[in-house]
């Protein structure tokens, strides 16, 4: 009878253990309360004190800084790696001792506690074939393919960045230069107000001038909208409502030297785009060892103590119990990865060519882009300042009518516009190179 009481105290403390553990689904309410991103009593998302407060004017290194801490992008990536190093850790992990308990032989008539068997044991799992060691590899590949697609995330985060940075810096400066051309019509439309109040132009000078100035000032409206139009978009490629942007600083213009484009391919393998595919086929071939360890079968071995009631003995079993693997032999399983592996290879030749097709593309427009930037630089620019700055002197004297300076203020207008989008577009592609050849340079 004392080992009937021993053997209901165990059962009852085992059960009574996964039963304490759990918790009451009220019990987490509070802690939802005001959660990232819910909403308050007012409706209104409250504010997150551990976001940090946007600089202004914002410098490009403190953008890429914001946006790689706190884009939900790359937090997503870092909790899968992290989630691969755990999974790494379980796989690994020795299977716990099973503990069972009952009661055995008892007989529907009669002295039905007194005639049974109880016994009581453990069954322990024992992997054969290097499983665990197999299957942590696979997990190893696959947190090793997973930090390679986490920087190439971080890659593509900061070349996002840098591209809305540099629309926002052409935008900035476009806003600066309508705001040129404005000054230049007014000044203009005064000289011509005084020429037609003192009779030496005719009134439709006036107006045409006015006119001019005019249209800068709808200029400027429409470059003021596009100005803040990029600065949200800014905002959103940091990736988080609440580093919002509202000003920048910096240059459009930097000297840049392109590395010769073969150093460039021969460093084709660094990039996180082919690492990650290379460590997809690494994955798949330890998915293949460790469907192989997994023909052999684990076996079980269990030790039980027996109390005979009728009797009143103690006795002891021995269990062994090994799968007989005649219908699976994992045949399906090893096929799947062995045709993982194949097109792993398929996509890592796919992934080679396409990111040295686009290498050589994105060389080849920044290539270019320098060369027009300089012609911009050195030729366009300073002729059209000069010509700019005559006419201005001419008119200024009564040399040239308005209707010969107006086309001379807007050709310089247009060209400088012109320069400043090459200057983006530069920008953008450098950016886009950067994340391609995972230079930081």
């Amino acid at each position: 009878m004392t080992s009937i009481l021993v053997l209901l105290t165990v059962v009852m403390t085992v059960t009574g253990c996964t039963i304490s553990g759990r918790r009451h689904p009220a019990a987490n309410e509070s802690s939802h309360a005001l959660t990232p991103g819910a909403s308050n009593s007012n409706g209104h998302r409250p504010r997150d004190a551990s976001m940090p407060v946007v600089k202004s004017p914002l410098a490009i290194e403190d953008a890429i800084r914001l946006a790689l801490a706190h884009h939900p992008d790359l937090t997503a990536w870092r909790a899968r790696v992290e989630a691969a190093i755990g999974r790494t850790i379980q796989v690994s992990t020795f299977p716990d001792p099973v503990f069972s308990a009952g009661i055995e032989s008892a007989p529907i008539h009669g002295k039905t506690s007194g005639n049974a068997e109880y016994p009581i044991g453990i069954t322990q799992t024992l992997p054969l074939g290097g499983r665990l060691g197999k299957a942590a590899q696979v997990e190893d590949a696959r947190h090793v393919r997973l930090l390679a697609e986490l920087q190439n995330a971080i890659l593509k985060v900061e070349r996002n960045v840098r591209g809305a940075f540099a629309v926002s810096l052409f935008t900035r400066d476009a806003l600066a230069v309508e705001h040129e051309l404005l000054a230049g019509s007014q000044e203009t439309a005064k000289i011509a107000k005084a020429r037609a109040d003192a009779g030496d132009a005719a009134t439709d000078e006036q107006a045409r001038a006015e006119l001019e100035a005019a249209r800068a000032r709808v200029s400027i409206q429409r470059a003021e909208i596009a100005a803040k139009r990029a600065l949200i978009e800014l905002s959103g490629a940091l990736g988080h409502a609440q580093l919002a942007v509202s000003e920048v600083e910096g240059q459009l213009e930097s000297s840049l030297s392109l590395p010769e484009l073969e150093r460039v391919l021969a460093r084709i393998e660094e990039s996180p785009i082919l690492r990650a595919h290379a460590a997809a086929i690494e994955e798949g071939q330890a998915a293949i060892l460790y469907e192989e360890a997994r023909r052999v079968p684990d076996i079980d071995v269990g030790v039980f103590y027996r109390w005979l009631a009728e009797t009143d003995e103690n006795a002891f079993d021995v269990a062994i119990a090994l799968p007989i693997p005649i219908f699976d032999q994992r045949e399906g399983a090893l096929r799947r990865a062995q045709a993982a592996v194949l097109e792993a290879r398929a996509n890592y030749q796919k992934a080679d060519t396409s990111l040295a097709t686009t290498i050589q593309t994105v060389y080849w427009k920044l290539n270019e882009e320098l060369e027009i930037a300089r012609l911009y630089r050195e030729e366009l620019t300073p002729r059209s300042e000069t010509v700019l700055r005559a006419a201005d002197e001419r008119y200024r004297a009564g040399d040239v009518s308005l209707a010969d300076l107006i086309p001379i203020r807007r050709e310089h207008r247009e060209l400088r516009l012109s320069y400043l989008a090459v200057l983006r577009s530069i920008a953008t592609h450098w950016a886009e190179f950067r994340s391609l050849v995972q230079s930081r340079a």
